[in-house]
């Protein structure tokens, strides 16, 4: 007899911890797809699209935060009218998330329709970043050497500030 017929356990065992493990991580890329998500969804809402109120500038990390209130203003309504030209529709994007709640739901679990349905999520997001990458690099290449440099160093002084724990963004050009 083999060793491995010696120890039936050890096969199934190795398995289910495999699948454990896989289903671990694809729980876990959900939870953050989701945080994600619902960060995007308060700055779209505080971003005068909902009920909320003003941007606060955040969006974006530190090269929109050292843009000036005029450009980001102008960059968002840019952003917005392309995702209302080309993106997906609010409908499309609530739609999404109520496939990825009822994947969650699911019984039995089905991993695979999870994966799927957050892939399809993540693609919104992934659209919606490079539309916005090509916004900034354009609206910087309008800039002069100089607006350019006092961008940069806006930039590196938001990052050190934030690195201390200062949280107030050296805002645009005032």
């Amino acid at each position: 007899m083999s060793e491995r017929n010696d120890m039936p356990g050890a096969a199934p065992t190795a398995a289910r911890k495999r699948r454990g493990l896989g289903l671990l991580l694809t729980l876990s890329l959900g939870v953050n797809l989701l945080v994600a998500g619902a960060i995007g969804t308060m700055v779209w809402m505080h971003d005068g699209h909902g009920r909320g109120g003003k941007s606060h500038g955040s969006f974006g990390g530190p090269l929109t935060r050292a843009l000036a209130p005029e450009d980001k203003r102008a960059l968002g309504d840019a952003l917005r009218a392309a995702r209302q030209a080309n993106g997906p529709s609010r409908e499309e994007r609530g739609a999404s998330y109520d496939a990825i709640l009822a994947a969650l739901r699911a019984q039995p679990f089905d991993a695979e329709a999870l994966s799927a349905a957050m892939s399809q999520h993540r693609q919104m997001f992934e659209t919606d970043i490079a539309t916005g990458q090509a916004l900034l690099v354009g609206h910087l290449a309008k800039m002069s050497d100089a607006e350019r440099a006092a961008f940069a160093d806006r930039v590196e002084e938001n990052r050190k500030a934030r690195k201390r724990g200062k949280d107030k963004p050296a805002e645009g050009a005032q």
